[in-house]
């Protein structure tokens, strides 16, 4: 087939694909499948033996749709078992992943500027993550909401098979056997993504200097004797609790012979960052534990901006220079209860002349126990452990405040006079809920209000039913914390925001 004869035939065969590529803008479908299904209709040509084609032959209607059925056969069969496609409905996993921009939620949120969707994120999610590998702790999963099972959620993994799960003061910890409570740590990678920043104004009002300084064009020059600016607030989450482990990030330039300083204190030591020409430490000291870890390979190179991020997180000070991350100092590794209340203090500073720019704080995740409705009856408890049956998960949203995960699950069962169940999560019982009760009605054609109304069961499917339905001895639901998802509920891992562009990004 002559070249001019080729492109007709890819021409012929992508038109199917331009339209789909099309529609996928408008229902959801990832622009990367799209993709992969109009390369997979120019592949055809070399396949086109193995479909009993000629291709020395003029081109044909027959060969054309060969070739298009081959491409959509080849992209259903990536679309089904390699990536599909997720939209954020909620807040529950904000910052890292932003729900649909409703007014109800833009209302509530801490984070408004950063909707530039209203219909919220767009996810790509890699169903074939977990054919070979394990789940991993802090992975973003997806999975069928075991109480609801039509519905797909998004959550972080925080509680692994086989063990005993902690949440103590914001920290995730877990122990196997009988040994001691390890305290569980994010990749630097994954918590680079999740730093929770605070208001502008508590950005810009809260700052101390010595000697005093001015920012002009947003940089902070500073002379040649010592100079210090620090955090004179603290950092909390919207609960108002205070978060010890804390993000300092900037742009540096220093002259020749300067020096570099950055540290955060919080409850489990004091965190220095020394960062010189020659290379850098970081200088830990907790009472009488002092200890130092060099960092040979940060150096800094004068006359020359330099962006770092100085993370203290989990126990652990990592440094991202230039763009490198540096070996991190791990402090603390096991639960220990005598520790202080968090607390958080942030400094940086130089030794010399240095030109500070781009200048960012940011907080980590604060994990909790309580209800978020704040019912009672949580199915966590901070520092009360949790053990975890063989194939069983622990999920958390990271916006801790409002995601519906493992700590509110409650299963429900009311029990039928004739014999049947009806299980439903204790959110999916809407009987107070009038305008869902109306709707309802109309939908099943009733002209009496329902005693009880389920939007869903584990099934999926809708209940209405009265008091004289119920079982006599079993009047009242039976109610009980179911805090796991099983392993066969995973269908995949959340692999990467697609829409909107402006977010388009890899999720840790």
């Amino acid at each position: 087939m002559s070249a001019k004869g080729r492109l007709v035939l890819f021409a012929l065969a992508a038109a199917p694909a331009t339209l789909w590529t099309l529609g996928s803008v408008a229902v959801g479908m990832p622009v990367g499948v799209t993709i992969v299904f109009v390369l997979a209709l120019g592949l055809t040509f070399v396949g086109g033996a193995w479909l009993g084609h000629d291709w020395s032959r003029p081109v044909t209607v027959p060969a054309v749709l060969r070739c298009v059925l081959a491409g959509l056969c080849l992209s259903l069969i990536l679309r089904t078992f390699c990536f599909s496609a997720y939209r954020i409905p909620s807040g529950g996993m904000e910052p890292t992943l932003l729900g649909a921009a409703t007014p109800e939620h833009l209302r509530r949120c801490a984070l408004p500027e950063r909707h530039v969707s209203p219909g919220g994120d767009r996810i790509v999610v890699a169903n074939h993550a977990y054919l070979f590998n394990e789940v991993g702790r802090f992975d973003v999963a997806v999975f069928r909401f075991p109480l609801d099972t039509p519905r797909i959620f998004v959550q972080r993994v925080v509680g692994l098979p086989d063990e005993e799960f902690m949440v103590w003061r914001g920290n995730i910890f877990a122990r196997r056997d009988a040994g001691e409570f390890r305290l569980q740590r994010k990749s630097p990678q994954t918590q680079d993504s999740i730093w929770i920043e605070p208001p502008d104004e508590d950005l810009a009002t809260q700052w101390t200097a010595q000697p005093p300084c001015r920012a002009v064009e947003g940089r902070l020059r500073t002379g040649t004797g010592e100079s210090c600016f620090r955090f004179s607030g603290m950092l909390r989450d919207d609960g108002g609790r205070p978060v010890g482990d804390a993000l300092v990030a900037f742009e540096v330039t220093a002259e020749e012979g300067s020096r570099v300083r950055a540290a955060v204190e919080n409850e489990m030591g004091r965190f220095e960052l020394v960062i010189e020409a020659g290379g850098s430490r970081i200088e830990y000291a907790r009472g009488g534990d002092r200890r130092t870890h060099p960092l040979p390979g940060a150096k800094l190179r004068a006359g020359r901006a330099a962006p770092g991020r100085f993370m203290v997180y989990d126990g652990q000070a990592v440094l991202i220079l230039d763009g490198k991350t540096h070996p991190a100092f791990e402090a603390v590794t096991f639960l220990d209860r005598e520790l202080s209340s968090p607390r958080s203090v942030i400094e940086f500073g130089s030794t010399g002349p240095a030109t500070f720019a781009k200048l960012r704080i940011g907080r980590d995740i604060y994990y909790k126990c309580e209800d978020p409705d704040h019912g009672g009856g949580e199915n966590l408890q901070d520092g009360v452990p949790l053990r975890i049956g063989p194939g069983q998960y622990v999920m958390m949203g990271d916006n801790v405040g409002n995601s519906h995960d493992s700590r509110k699950w409650k299963r429900l069962t009311f029990r039928l006079k004739d014999g049947r169940r009806v299980i439903c999560d204790s959110q999916a019982w809407r009987t107070h809920d009038e305008d869902a009760i109306r709707e309802a009605m109309v939908r099943f054609g009733l002209s009496r209000r329902p005693d009880h109304y389920v939007r869903a069961d584990v099934n999926g499917r809708e209940w209405v039913f009265s008091d004289e339905d119920l079982d006599p001895a079993r009047r009242e639901p039976d109610r009980e914390p179911f805090p796991f998802v099983r392993r066969g509920h995973i269908t995949g891992k959340a692999s990467w925001i697609w829409w909107p562009p402006a977010r388009a990004r890899t999720i840790r």
